[in-house]
This record gives C-alpha cells, sequence and structure tokens, in this order.
C-alpha cells in the first residue's frame, strides 16, 4: 500500500489518497480499507463509494471487489482540516479476503500530515455553518471571514469567488462586490481591509445566491450534487488563498395523494355520493413517492386521518397485487401487524427491513414504510405507489363543503449522501377528488341528515 502524504492548510480543504496494489500471484475475491481520521477533520466525499455497513464515527470503509495479481485501486477523499495543531495522523487498514472467506486483517499504516498555516487565515460558512447541506430551491448566505495571521502589512488585496454546481447564478447578490455570471470580486477599493490588513486585522465580505429548483437528471450518475465556491485570495504579486467550499444538496422525496371513487375496478367503492352525514362513502387513495438526488433509506410515509374517516383493510401494494385484511390491518398480508406507530419528534426511525402498508388504530394512521429508495428512482423510473380504501363517514360539521379525507402526508428518511434524516410532505385529498374526473362539483359537496341539503 502506498499512502502519499502531504501538507495541509488549516481551514483549507484537503484530498487524502491512498493507494492500494496486489503485488503477489494471490487472487483475493475482495479487500477492504478502513481510513480513520481525525476529529479535526471534516469528510466532505470520495470517489469510492463509503460502505455504509462499515461506517464508524470518523472512520470511512471503502470495499474493492476482484483484488486479482497486479491490480491497483486508488482511493481519493475529500474534506477540510481544522487543526491547531502541527500535524495529524490519519491511518489506514488493509482487510483481505480469498475466495468466499471472512476479512483477515493484513496491513496498518499511519501517516502524518504536516499542518500549514498560511499568512492569512479564510473561514467560510454556509447560513452560518462550516458543514451546511444545501435543499432545492434554497438561498444560501455565505460568507467568508479572513485574519492576516503574520507580523507584517499585508496591501492591495483582491478577493473573488467561483461558484459551480447547480446555483441559479441570476440571483447573486454580494455586498460591495461585482458579479459577472458565476464570479464575485471584492476589491480594495470597496473593501477597505483588502487595501491594508494589519497583523491580527479582520475582514469579512457575504453573499447570498439561490439553488436550482431544476435539476438536469437524465442519467444515473446524476446523483451525490455538490455545490462549490472556489475562493481565492490575490495581491499584485501572488495568489495567498486558493480554496473550495464544497456545499453538500440534500435528497428530496416528492410525494402524491390522489383520491378517488371511480377507480380501476381492483378495489370496489361505493356508498353515497354525494357524501352524507351518518352515511358511510367509500373512495381509493393512491400514494405515490419519487425520490431526487441521493440514495435513502428507512423511510415512513404516514397520514393521519381525519375525523370522520378510516381505514378498511383493504389496499394494493407497489407490484399491484391486491390485499384484504383486517380493518385495522392485523391480518394483511406483509401489513406491520401492530399498532406501535411513531409520532412525528420521537426518536430516529429503525432499519426497516421490509416494505409494508399498515394501520395504527390508535392514531387512525395509515403507514407506508420502505427499506430505501435509489437516487432519482421515480424519475428516471417510475414512481413507487401504493393504493388503500378508506370509508368517510361525515359529521354535521361537514355538511355544505367538501370534506377532508386525506390529510397531508409525511415522508422521513435517512439520506447517506448527506448523513441527515430528512423530511418532506405531501397534499391533501378532499371530496372534491380533482383525479377523478367522473365525479362532479356537486357530488363532492356533503349533503346534511334531513333532505339531502344544509339549512
Amino acid at each position: 500500500m502506498k499512502f502519499p502524504s502531504g501538507g495541509a492548510k488549516n481551514d483549507v480543504d484537503t484530498d487524502i489518497s491512498i493507494l492500494l496494489k496486489n503485488p503477489s500471484a494471490r487472487t483475493f475475491g475482495k479487500a477492504k480499507v478502513e481510513v480513520r481520521l481525525p476529529e479535526t477533520f471534516t469528510y466532505v466525499s470520495s470517489e469510492m463509494e463509503v460502505s455504509e455497513e462499515d461506517k464508524k464515527e470518523n472512520e470511512y470503509a471503502f470495499e474493492i471487489s476482484d483484488f486479482s495479481p497486479g491490480k491497483e485501486a486508488a482511493i481519493a477523499i475529500k474534506g477540510n482540516f481544522h487543526s491547531e495543531s502541527d500535524k495529524e495522523s490519519v491511518r489506514a487498514s488493509v482487510y483481505l479476503a480469498e475466495g468466499g472467506g471472512d476479512y483477515v486483517r493484513y496491513l496498518d499504516k499511519t501517516e502524518e500530515v504536516a499542518i500549514t498555516r498560511p499568512e492569512i487565515s479564510v473561514m467560510e460558512t454556509v447560513n452560518g455553518a462550516e458543514d451546511y447541506v444545501a435543499g432545492k430551491n434554497e438561498e444560501l448566505a455565505y460568507r467568508i471571514e479572513f485574519e492576516n495571521q503574520s507580523d507584517k502589512n499585508i496591501n492591495g488585496l483582491t478577493l473573488k469567488s467561483a461558484l459551480a454546481g447547480n446555483y441559479d447564478f441570476s440571483t447573486i447578490k454580494a455586498d460591495k462586490g461585482t458579479v459577472k455570471n458565476n464570479e464575485i470580486v471584492w476589491s480594495a477599493a470597496k473593501v477597505p481591509e483588502l487595501a491594508q490588513l494589519k497583523p491580527g486585522e479582520k475582514g469579512a465580505v457575504s453573499f447570498t445566491v439561490k439553488v436550482k429548483d431544476l435539476f438536469s437528471i437524465e442519467k444515473e450518475g446524476d446523483k451525490n450534487f455538490v455545490l462549490e465556491n472556489k475562493v481565492t485570495m490575490n495581491t499584485a504579486q501572488q495568489e495567498i488563498i486558493n480554496l473550495t467550499k464544497s456545499t453538500k444538496v440534500r435528497a428530496f422525496m416528492v410525494l402524491e395523494a390522489k383520491g378517488y371513487f371511480n377507480d380501476d375496478g381492483r378495489i370496489e367503492n361505493g356508498g353515497s355520493l354525494p357524501p352524507k352525514v351518518g352515511e358511510k362513502t367509500y373512495y381509493t387513495i393512491h400514494w405515490s413517492i419519487r425520490n431526487l438526488f441521493n440514495e435513502v433509506k428507512n423511510i415512513r410515509v404516514k397520514s393521519v386521518l381525519p375525523a370522520g374517516v378510516r381505514w378498511t383493510g383493504k389496499y394494493i401494494d407497489s407490484k399491484g397485487k391486491v390485499m384484504a385484511g383486517g380493518d385495522d390491518g392485523r391480518d394483511a398480508e406483509n401489513g406491520r401487524g401492530d399498532s406501535g406507530g411513531q409520532e412525528d419528534g420521537e426518536e430516529a426511525i429503525g432499519e426497516i427491513a421490509a416494505e409494508s402498508l399498515y394501520y395504527d388504530k390508535d392514531s387512525n394512521a395509515v403507514i407506508w414504510e420502505l427499506p430505501g429508495l435509489k437516487a432519482n428512482e421515480g424519475i428516471l423510473t417510475s414512481a413507487k405507489e401504493i393504493v388503500f380504501q378508506i370509508e368517510a363517514e361525515p359529521r354535521d360539521e361537514n355538511a355544505g363543503k367538501a370534506m377532508d379525507i386525506i390529510d397531508n402526508m409525511t415522508a422521513r428518511g435517512y439520506d447517506t449522501y448527506s448523513l441527515q434524516d430528512i423530511t418532506n410532505s405531501g397534499n391533501k385529498v378532499t371530496t372534491e377528488l380533482f383525479d377523478d374526473y367522473s365525479i362532479s362539483t356537486e357530488q363532492a359537496i356533503v349533503q346534511g341528515k334531513e333532505d339531502g341539503s344544509r339549512e
């Protein structure tokens, strides 16, 4: 294993490279490299996919298949040191497995990385955080702070930001800066600290920009998006600072709910139409989910049904199989069979091993759980969809208007790229049934008990 060392600057992006080669005549079915990084190092990304199963705090594992004689593999980790020390240590452990055997540790190596400090230190934050994760269509506020760490005056500075990625460059607003396309330049003419920065003196510049709402997604590789801001600081004689701030973009789950009285016939509906106070009307609800940008695991979609609305136990799973469970879902095949639904704000969702749709009778909630969705599933492929039946029994307060039959659905999951829990919400459904064109406006309005109209 060749483990190149090199200098790194505090608060400056650093690339750590590990080269692995099999010089022997032995064929290993697979290899794994575990890289232990110091707490002062902030991991941003890596060219090789991190093994989620083996990930630990400050430790990242990378697996290599078919590690045959002469084969080489390169692991490149991008991140940032925030260290007050003159050096930090990076450790790599190599595990090899022959045939179908278990991994055996073959090698450990530790390399010291020298931390060098530039004359000017730079700290950059996005929305007040050093390690912010952005969302689509979000406005980002950048602040770049700089300080003279030397014992001399530094004169005639120019500071430039060059943005790359899915930004909407037309939205850039820079205080005291000159904007051209994707670049912002601050000069001594407008920022006094750039004219002369004395020892220990600080200065700052700022700008805002929005993330695009629509990203170009055309192939499987269009995922795990990063926004980059390259910051350079120059005098007339030399470049003093050259660093890149990388900001990950979080996943976004697109949820949609539709309601039908006259559906495709797989589940038969009926009852009063228009709906009437004290009488039952049956509807089918379609839930679909699409996932943008990153892989998301352990997903829970949930909706607490409105007063007067209940689950019937009939549903169609995501493979199109018609199911008929009990009125609480306990007898439904693939159903969860319990009433242990988790309320929002409780502890994080645990590991979800299999997809299921079930009903939490205690909270009157329908819950759909999925082990995960690939990046851009439902965008490059068909959306994931389930269908279930509900019964609505309007009350006096519903008369004379359309009745809610599905409250806003919400989805929670874990973004494996941004390493964050994410939440998105969908729409509600009323008896107006905008997606069922066979239902007229009059058939959506709840009638009173007496004569079919509200007094």
